[in-house]
């Protein structure tokens, strides 16, 4: 006989079997995509915690954190989850406020620390952690920011009042003499800022504008007003930081088109166009600039028909005059435009028909008009005078037409030691080990271009290499002396990049680690000896965990394991681990097609 009452218990069967199930599969099943999707949809903490403590994917252990309510057991995963972003999701969720602290002091990882402290409320730990601020975090950058993170939240009245008169005493001070006083005499970066963004009295802006000390001067310049001292900061300051600071509070339209056609850093020039509205300056700035980005900028804010004009038929380029053109609309604007037009082909006809390689050497080299000395490296054959163009030319498109008619080694090796631009398509060409050996040398002696240095470099065999830089003899192991030069190294002003490439050619696994580990003042030669590491499960754990951050980016570089580095992506919070991690898929993907 049928009973109504059984129909309830039949169902209620049928749910246990399908809740039994999607247990069993988030807990066993191969697939950590479906461990994930069979657990999100369950409601069990004792299913959150089976896997939160024991599944092999830190993606899957994190959503399972996010679902436990158990404090006992998130304090454990906080403490000792291996993945950091599973600590952290840990973190978000615990209540136990002397835990949290015990975590932004002693986790090894920065961010893990920092979440601990942004979930601090209780002013006595954060008041503790203050106090302690300079032995417990491990370097500049994780001091800092962990301490800004924990005066942000302090609101201890008696502490701020006290503590402040060694660390955040600028915050009470209105005296504009003590707060001088203060930018001046206290070493610490956020006191300065904190005590020079309240001073507002021009004297002493002006007094600190000129201190000696760099970041004091970029300081005075955010708040002083005095244009005579701004113009002469933007005309003779040195340090590019500070001119440009002044720059954002200068008003003086012919200074700021000076800047935009002459300065050398490239961010003042474009910040001065920014600034500009005079509109003669700003097409003397379209027409004179050597920046193609200025040039353009100028063209842009430009308005008046008559200095389009002024433009489309003087700048020295075609994109210029070409933007310049489409703006225009006066007929006898663009009537004097075609005729400007006509006549420089007509020239350039005229200087192409004479048929000189020196005079297409010197219209290459030093005409005004761009197209011009483009047309003149279409006939300039002579190496020299192209490898100059090369050197000194300031348009990429005349340096880089020029460089691709170069054959001459010797033109190639001079264009390493004295150029800025195209050196490296210089360098990947050159093949003479003596004509190599010459440039490594001569590069020595310039102040700057670690890379193209470091690029020169690898071009050696290692012999050559080592005999430049060691008392190699013929018969010697050479690992031997590669392991000497990438641990010791001093004796170069680009030392750093002599033992990168050292490391690049070693082979001892065990010593690569050890650079790995140990070298963390140079970026490039722990760089270097990550990509020599074949040990996968060393690179895991690196990627996983170290307390570097592009180290770890490194190490995901290196992974061979898809499902291990899918598994980071979808568990990382940072974005630049995430990307490293998908390109490395795609990478492997497409070796495997």
């Amino acid at each position: 006989m049928f009973r109504y009452w059984m129909v309830p218990v039949v169902l209620m069967g049928s749910a246990m079997v399908a809740f039994c199930d999607l247990a069993s599969v988030a807990k066993n099943h191969e697939s950590a995509d479906e461990r994930l999707a069979a657990m999100e949809k369950l409601d069990d903490q004792a299913v959150y915690a089976h896997v939160a403590r024991n599944d092999s994917a830190s993606f899957v252990r994190k959503a399972a954190v996010k679902g436990l309510n158990d404090q006992r057991l998130l304090a454990s995963i906080a403490k000792q989850d291996e993945d950091a972003n599973v600590r952290k999701a840990a973190i978000e969720k615990l209540d136990d406020q002397a835990l949290l602290a015990e975590i932004a002091k002693d986790d090894e990882l920065p961010e893990v620390r920092f979440a601990a402290i942004e979930h601090i409320r209780d002013q006595a730990f954060l008041v503790d952690l203050a106090k302690d601020a300079t032995t417990n975090f491990v370097n500049v950058y994780t001091f800092f920011k962990g301490y800004e993170l924990t005066f942000e939240k302090l609101t201890d009245a008696t502490f701020l009042g006290t503590f402040a008169v060694k660390n955040r005493a600028a915050e009470g001070l209105n005296d504009q003499e003590r707060l001088a006083e203060v930018v001046k005499t206290v070493n610490d970066h956020w006191v300065q800022q904190s005590a020079g963004k309240r001073i507002t009295d021009q004297a002493i802006l002006a007094e600190l504008a000129r201190h000696p000390n760099a970041k004091i001067r970029a300081l005075a310049m955010e708040k002083l007003d005095d244009q005579k001292i701004l113009a002469d900061v933007v005309r003779n300051e040195k340090h590019p930081g500070v001119r440009y600071q002044a720059l954002q509070r200068l008003d003086d339209q012919a200074l700021l088109a000076y800047v935009a056609i002459n300065d050398a850093d490239t961010p003042s020039r474009r910040f001065a166009v920014e600034r500009l509205h005079d509109q003669a300056l700003l097409a003397d700035v379209a027409k004179y600039s050597k920046d193609l980005g200025v040039r353009k900028k100028a063209v842009e804010k430009i308005g008046a028909q008559t200095h389009l004009a002024e433009v489309a038929v003087n700048a020295y380029d075609d994109e210029a005059r070409g933007k310049a053109w489409e703006r225009l609309t006066v007929p006898q604007y663009l009537d004097a435009v075609d005729e400007a037009d006509e006549a420089r082909a007509e020239y350039q006809v005229l200087v192409e028909g004479i048929n000189d390689q020196e005079v297409y050497a010197d219209v290459a080299l030093n005409d005004d008009e761009i197209t011009l000395r483009m047309a003149m490296i279409d006939v300039l054959t002579d190496q020299s005078a192209l490898a100059e163009v090369v050197i000194n030319d300031p348009e990429w498109k005349v340096r880089r037409a020029a460089m691709a008619k170069i054959t001459d080694r010797e033109c190639l090796a001079d264009i390493i030691i004295h150029g800025n631009y195209e050196t490296y398509q210089a360098v990947e060409r050159l093949t003479d080990m003596e004509l190599i050996m010459g440039a490594v040398r001569g590069l020595t002696n310039k102040t700057s271009d670690q890379f193209t240095f470091r690029s020169v470099l690898r071009k050696l065999d290692t012999p050559t290499f080592l005999s430049e830089f060691t008392m190699l003899s013929e018969g010697d192991n050479e690992q031997a002396f590669l392991a000497d030069l990438a641990q010791n190294f001093k004796n170069h002003k680009f030392y750093w990049m002599v033992m990168t490439v050292a490391v690049e050619r070693l082979d001892d696994q065990e010593l690569l680690k050890e650079i790995t580990k140990g070298y963390r003042t140079n970026c490039f030669t722990s760089i270097a000896a990550i990509g020599r590491i074949h040990d996968q499960a060393f690179l895991e754990d690196m990627a996983k965990n170290d307390i570097e951050h592009f180290k770890r980016k490194e190490a995901i570089t290196q992974l061979d394991n898809i499902e291990l580095l899918e598994d980071i992506a979808k568990s990382t919070d940072d974005k630049y681990l995430c990307s490293a991690a998908n390109r490395r898929i795609q990478d492997l993907k497409r070796q495997k097609r």
